[in-house]
């Protein structure tokens, strides 16, 4: 394996020799046999076993386009200090470059009439570690150095800065590199103020991401999708299709497309299928621009509505129509929040909402405008029911304002406390607290309060909603807790039971044990606790009956009296309320 990677090492690298020979054979073939006016082959060292070449051209300008008396002047200046040997092109050559040419020696040939006024000569590196010719190759000034003007050179060495060299492509030649070359020194030369194309690079120009910082992003440009994914934000997206035709349609054609956040822009770019790596923009928006983002947290959507763009050409009046990007993506929320940073960034703050906190809010103003209509008509016919009603109204809008920190939630509180304290709610409250209660519509029974010993509340009120039911709810909740155990009051019935049927007597007659066993309460335990309950109550409500019966009749028995003559009776009377009691504590308490 390792000796067929080196193979297929090889064979690259003699292909790119190869065609590196071809191109440089045709190359010093023109300059040798017809080169253009004014350019001349001066020496050459080639070593194609090595890959190294260097060609040195001199390039004569013509005297008539220059402005003869400031570079003659320039020229005396430069003959006085001889001009600096220059450093070596490439390590390893074949041969040093040849000696530069002086300006003496250039005057001194034009006295002779052998040379022309003004040339300079520049020495190529067509050598294959520069990569020519798929990049442009490196020139280095040998004579003539003070034809270049101010910012021709790199730093402090005689590097010429080649103009345009990020537009050289392997199509370009040498010949067309020194008539540049030349063409420029004419004009610059003729005209001082002209700058040279190309600049010394600056030092933010180096970054591989300025070209996104700079927000300065056109459509159709070319840019690096590798730099943008590790620099920028990057989401994958496509458009929303209609249908899934329009949608095949789409991925036949076209290739994958990402949504680019940079600091300043928001990019639509479709990367290229035969040059991955690179993606070509499609849609460029200023963040600045941006008025409302529509997505979803566990959607695939994102929608970016931008401010329109004025149109000269269209009165002022009218209003241009919004632009919008509606995109589907599976990092809709990460979209989102990439966005929202990049505008704090720039100090651009906004609101953030969802759908259910508009439709919450929605609700509550709906609300609060039913509460406030019904506030209005209430003076006209005011009745408990109208106020409850517009309570509720009132307190559901403050909810709903207040489970979004809504400011409003504490204006409507006050609007239900400034209806509260109207007059006409304060008549409603007070007429309602001085009316009596309804009767329950769930009662079994619907009989009149019975007088008690000693004033105690009946606890039958509290049931079928007598109106004792208050009085008789507090005497409820004043008993102990141990009153309110059920075990130790079955216990106490089951001790009386046996009392009774002792006092009783087995040998009894039939009619006592008769009677006995029809006033005994039913044994508690045979079922369950609600069971047992249930009974108990059944059997109070039957006896209650019995006994409002006999009191219609005339009879007396039943009936408590305070002033009854038999001890032994009131007595019973009493054990049989406590056990109506009893059953109905029990009852309340399984209901709790």
């Amino acid at each position: 394996e390792a000796m067929a990677d080196h193979s297929a090492g090889s064979g690259g690298l003699q292909k790119l020799s190869t065609i590196w020979r071809n191109r440089l054979q045709r190359e010093l073939e023109i300059l040798r046999g017809s080169p253009p006016n004014g350019i001349t082959l001066v020496d050459q060292q080639t070593d194609f076993s090595r890959g190294k070449c260097v060609v040195t051209c001199r390039c004569d300008l013509d005297p008539g386009a220059a402005a003869l008396g400031e570079v003659e002047d320039r020229t005396g200046d430069a003959a006085e200090a001889p001009e600096p040997p220059p450093p070596p092109l490439a390590e390893g050559a074949a041969a040093a470059p040849p000696a530069p040419v002086s300006v003496t020696s250039l005057e001194e040939d034009m006295e002779d009439g052998t040379a022309p006024l003004l040339a300079f000569t520049v020495a190529l590196d067509l050598s294959l570690g520069r990569r020519y010719p798929f990049q442009a190759p490196k020139v280095v000034a040998v004579a003539g150095i003070h034809l270049f003007p101010a910012g021709a050179l790199r730093g402090d060495s005689n590097e010429v800065l080649v103009p345009n060299a990020g537009d050289w492509t392997p199509s370009s030649t040498v010949v067309s590199l020194l008539e540049d070359l030349r063409d420029l020194v004419m004009t610059i030369a003729a005209d001082p103020s002209t700058p040279w194309i190309m600049d010394p690079p600056a030092e933010e120009d180096n970054d591989p991401a300025a070209q996104f910082m700079s927000g300065k992003v056109t459509t159709g440009e070319v840019i690096d999708m590798l730099v943008a994914r590790e620099r920028v934000h990057c989401f994958g997206c496509r458009p929303v299709f209609a249908s899934r035709l329009e949608e095949l349609r789409h991925l036949a054609v076209s290739g994958q497309r990402s949504l680019v956040v940079t600091p300043l822009q928001v990019l639509v770019v479709e990367e290229s299928r035969l040059r991955p790596g690179q993606g070509t923009v499609l849609a460029v928006q200023a963040l600045v621009d941006l008025t409302k983002v529509h997505f979803k947290k566990a959607g695939k959507t994102i929608s970016l509505i931008f401010k329109p763009h004025e149109d000269p050409t269209l009165p002022s009046s009218s209003s241009a129509p919004s632009v919008a990007l509606h995109l589907q993506m599976t990092a809709a929320a990460e979209c989102a929040e990439a966005i929202n940073d990049q505008m704090k960034a720039q100090g651009l703050t906004g609101t953030r909402s969802s759908v259910a906190k508009d439709r919450a809010l929605e609700r509550a103003t709906q609300l609060l405008v039913n509460a406030q209509a019904l506030q209005e008509a209430f003076p006209l016919s005011p009745s408990l029911e109208t106020l409850q009603e517009i309570m509720d109204l009132f307190r559901q809008s403050a909810e709903n304002f207040g489970a979004y920190g809504d400011d409003r939630h504490e204006a409507v509180m006050g609007m239900l406390h400034d209806f509260l304290q109207s007059p006409e709610a304060l008549a409603v409250l007070s007429s309602a607290a001085t009316s009596s209660p309804p009767a329950s519509s769930t009662s079994p029974l619907t009989r009149p309060a019975a007088p008690h010993v000693d004033g105690s509340p009946n606890l039958l009120d509290a049931v079928v909603g007598g109106p004792a039911a208050h009085s008789a709810l507090e005497a409820m909740a004043s008993r102990p807790m141990s009153h309110f155990d059920l075990d130790d009051e079955q216990e106490e019935e089951e001790g009386e039971e046996e009392e009774e049927e002792e006092g009783s007597g087995g040998g009894g007659d039939e009619e006592t044990d008769q009677a006995g066993a029809a006033q005994a309460p039913p044994v508690p335990g045979t079922g369950t606790v609600a069971e047992d309950m249930d009974a108990e109550l059944s059997e109070a409500l039957n006896s209650m009956a019995v006994r409002k019966d006999n009191a219609s009749s005339g009879s007396g028995a039943g009936v408590v009296l305070v002033d009854a003559g038999d001890g032994e009776e009131e007595e019973e009377e009493e054990e049989e309320e406590d056990e109506e009691e009893d059953v109905f504590m029990d009852e309340e308490i399984l209901h709790d």
